[in-house]
């Protein structure tokens, strides 16, 4: 009896710190924007880097790329990747002074005038052409300025994704009222001109040619890097920007609902109304999810997947199961203390598999597609290879190095240079479910085995060192 209590309170707790990261969503600024409710603003469809996702998952990447970070603090407050987009777009001028951007090169940063590894927009841009002068050469200076470039071009296609503010208008809805009115006020120039046959007035056309102009310009920005604008306005069977949604000349109504909807939301937000830009959100995620042809489960599956981070869940399991077994080594009385330490292993190689199955299920290929995968499923395979072995033999070394293969894999997994969307779009002779699976599945599967094996062989040579649980 005393063993299954054990057993249930070890499954709770071990259950509570998988869940960690969603408690601290629920319990932050995180719920109003990047909850797992539905309708949800994070569930909303964003096309980026070739590859339909929700916006919660397209905001984090262009934050991680430009911070380093899927969550920055403003004001005081942990704040969400949907909540600082839409932050960036309802208030440009005071984003742009909020120290979040990054660069691992100090002196870099001192020269930008930020602290540590942090700098805002407002100090980077004044100096962006003294960093474009030193792009030259192959030295750290060069890459780090390299950086910094890359990172202000993030931040501003992101504060363009979701509204616009063109010059002279008041707020996003303004901004669409003045371009209807520009335009309309073109059209009816141009047609009295070719009626009354003279040339149209240039003052009449002075305002939509301006409004023309700088959304052309923008446009030409976008899709000069693809990979890095964000495409939120449905249209014809994909999406498009705010700025080239307002050049198209039949905008589907759909896409008349989203930037309405966007604006309205980055409205309501500049003014300090943040429950009413939620809401706003969560219809218009409801209205889309209605009269667009697109997998809204996978949209929102994708999207809690992303609050619950499972791999960083697996990833505290790891570390609480390798810590209860090194202890129990010391203790006498450990049976508890082992019990403890195999529920979260076994919770730890669940909740790894959870996460590759998740990424599956959204990508529709097999689990390894890229050196993320690639380091996430070779711990996946030797965590489960020894957590098995060591439910059937008991030797405490199993255990250890089940719990040290997850957790290292995961570890190198959450640290690798971030180059964009793990779940990015295939190429080459490997985008084929089937020669994917025979290649890559085959090499990772023993990648992972000998990992296992060559640890295992090292520490078994120790002979004494081998014990049972």
């Amino acid at each position: 009896m005393q063993c299954k209590i054990t057993l249930f309170t070890a499954f709770f707790v071990a259950l509570a710190i998988a869940l960690s990261p969603l408690f601290q969503r629920i319990g932050s600024s995180f719920s109003s924007f990047d909850g797992i409710g539905a309708p949800s603003p994070g569930a909303l469809p964003c096309l980026k880097a070739g590859r339909v996702m929700p916006v919660s998952s397209a905001a984090a990447d262009s934050l991680k790329l430009a911070s380093g970070r899927t969550s920055v603090n403003l004001g005081g407050s942990r704040t969400g990747p949907v909540k600082w987009l839409l932050a960036l777009n309802a208030s440009p001028a005071k984003m742009a002074g909020e120290p979040f951007l990054r660069s691992d090169n100090r002196d870099m940063v001192e020269f930008l005038g930020g602290r540590g590894r942090y700098f805002s927009y407002a100090d980077a841009v004044e100096k962006a052409g003294l960093l474009r002068g030193s792009l030259r050469g192959n030295s750290p200076q060069a890459h780090a300025a390299e950086a910094v470039l890359g990172a202000l071009a993030v931040y501003e296609q992101a504060g363009v994704a979701l509204a616009l503010r063109l010059e002279g208008t008041s707020g996003c809805l303004g901004t669409l009222d003045a371009w209807h009115e520009a335009m309309a006020e073109a059209s009816a120039e141009l047609e009295a001109a070719e009626r009354e046959k003279r040339h149209p007035s240039l003052d009449r056309l002075y305002r939509a040619n301006r409004y023309f102009q700088f959304l052309q310009a923008l446009v030409q920005v976008e899709e000069a890097d693809p990979n890095v604008a964000l495409r939120v306005i449905p249209h014809e069977g994909s999406y498009l920007t705010p700025a080239a949604a307002l050049l198209e000349k039949n905008l589907s109504p759909a896409g008349w609902t989203a930037l309405k909807a966007y604006a309205a939301a980055c409205d309501a937000y500049a003014a300090g109304d943040e429950s009413t830009a939620a809401e706003t959100l969560r219809q218009l995620s409801g209205e889309l999810e209605s009269i667009l042809p697109m997998d809204s489960f996978k949209l929102h599956f994708e999207h809690c997947v992303n609050a619950i981070e499972p791999f960083l869940g697996g990833f505290l399991l790891y570390g609480m199961s390798l810590v209860c077994f090194v202890v129990s080594l010391f203790l006498k009385r450990r049976k508890t203390l082992l019990h403890f330490a195999t529920v979260f292993l076994c919770m730890a190689v669940l909740w790894h598999l959870f996460g590759i199955a998740a990424r599956m299920y959204i990508q529709s290929r097999p689990p390894v597609t890229n050196l993320y995968s690639s380091v996430v499923f070779a711990g996946a395979v030797a965590s489960l290879f020894g957590g098995t072995l060591y439910i059937l033999r008991r030797q405490l070394p199993v255990a250890a190095i089940a719990c040290a293969s997850g957790l290292l894999s995961l570890l190198v997994a959450m640290n690798l240079p971030y180059s964009g969307d793990t779940m990015g779009m295939m190429r080459a002779v490997l985008n084929s479910n089937f020669w994917l699976t025979m290649h890559v599945m085959t090499i990772m599967i023993g990648y992972g085995s000998v990992f296992f094996c060559r640890v295992f062989s090292l520490i078994s040579s120790g002979g004494p060192f081998l014990r049972t649980g």
